[in-house]
């Protein structure tokens, strides 16, 4: 099986690697693959929290200080929302809006179709 990992770093990269996994005599084998990374026009302190949209087209990270959406195939980031510290972020089911929360306790929905 392929699963699809994104990796937050220190230095306020975004990488993206792609994990085959295959099973053979009862040992596990993976394959990892550097796909990408994000780091243009990324946010200004740590990435605490990474989500795929359910198409796998647009990501959304959050930070100590900004959510931002990013476009997969070009990697250009298409909105950012200022916020407190957030903690996680995801998209709800139909990806028209991202869910973050948030250190001090909030949790703030975004609406990406606009």
């Amino acid at each position: 099986s392929q699963l699809r990992v994104a990796v937050s770093l220190n230095n306020n990269t975004i990488e993206l690697y792609t994990l085959d996994v295959s099973n053979t005599n009862n040992v596990a084998h993976a394959e990892v693959t550097f796909l990408r990374s994000i780091s243009t026009h990324g946010h200004h302190s740590e990435v605490r929290s990474v989500a795929f949209s359910s198409d796998n087209l647009a990501i959304v990270s959050g930070s100590g200080d900004q959510v931002k959406m990013w476009n997969r195939p070009s990697l250009a980031c298409l909105h950012t929302v200022d916020t407190s510290y957030v903690l996680s972020v995801m998209f709800v089911p139909g990806d028209r809006h991202v869910l973050a929360g948030c250190k001090d306790g909030q949790l703030l929905i975004i609406d990406i179709a606009v």
